[in-house]
């Protein structure tokens, strides 16, 4: 298994089991061989997703035909990692990302590799274009604005 399968398993198990994050890192961390760099990249992609649900969630919907809720917990996942690395990580190329995800849902969601690719190829071609919600009127972007860039 490498970085992003490892990833998909946690952040799959958090969302299946209602886990901890943290235990579940700990655990994977402290029963399979990884190396320093790969468990960086996990944390990174576990925390990073979970961390931006609602924003990555948010940014997906505007190119997905399919709605959140109505997507397997793998191909939700799938999407939220990629659209985390398009947009949160600048030293993974989008091409790597776009095909990292594709190989991921081959595995986990082979039916939904296509509608995986779709998605994150347009994310990746408009990622400057995106319409964040307005922080002054929107629910959502009431609730990302004070909870994601207050600090900033």
């Amino acid at each position: 298994m490498n970085s992003r399968d490892i990833s998909l398993s946690i952040l799959n198990k958090y969302d299946y089991d209602k886990a901890y994050v943290n235990k579940l890192l700990a655990d994977t961390f402290k029963n399979k061989n990884i190396d320093n760099k790969d468990k960086g990249l996990i944390n990174e992609l576990v925390l990073g997703s979970i961390e931006n649900r609602y924003l990555l969630d948010f940014i997906i919907s505007q190119f997905s035909k399919i709605k959140i809720k109505k997507m397997s917990v793998s191909v939700r996942n799938i999407l939220e990692m990629g659209t985390y690395q398009l947009l949160f990580l600048d030293k993974i190329p989008d091409s790597a990302v776009c095909n990292e995800s594709v190989k991921l849902a081959k595995k986990y969601a082979n039916r939904s590799s296509g509608f995986i690719n779709a998605v994150l190829r347009n994310i990746s071609r408009n990622k400057y274009n995106i319409k964040y919600p307005d922080k002054t009127e929107d629910k959502i972007g009431i609730f990302l604005y004070t909870t994601h860039f207050q600090n900033g």
